[in-house]
């Protein structure tokens, strides 16, 4: 059964936006890069921090991920972004 990820977000006003707009807020993707068993969030990872990672999910997007990926995320607290699906499961029948 595939997962879908999505990764943490964090509220933030616009830069320079002023007294009137600053106080509008929008959800902003933070990163999460994971390294064997080692995951970080990163809010502006470098190129370099992405290609040393195993598997970098970008925030703001939505992730299709196998069960071992979804147990590593999970023993690392990032349950709340797990659900399982079978949205995509004819297109990954093969994978899981």
């Amino acid at each position: 059964m595939p997962y879908l990820f999505r990764p943490p977000v964090v509220m933030e006003a616009q830069p320079g936006a002023g007294p009137l707009f600053g106080r509008i807020r929008t959800p902003r993707g933070v990163s999460v890069l994971v390294t064997g068993t080692s995951v970080v969030e990163k809010r502006w990872p470098t190129i370099e921090e992405i290609e040393a990672a195993d598997v970098c999910y970008m925030g703001g997007h939505e992730y299709v991920i196998t069960n071992a990926s979804a147990q590593v995320l999970i023993d690392a607290g990032y349950a709340d972004g797990i659900e399982a699906t079978d949205k995509y499961l004819d297109v990954y029948e093969e994978r899981y």
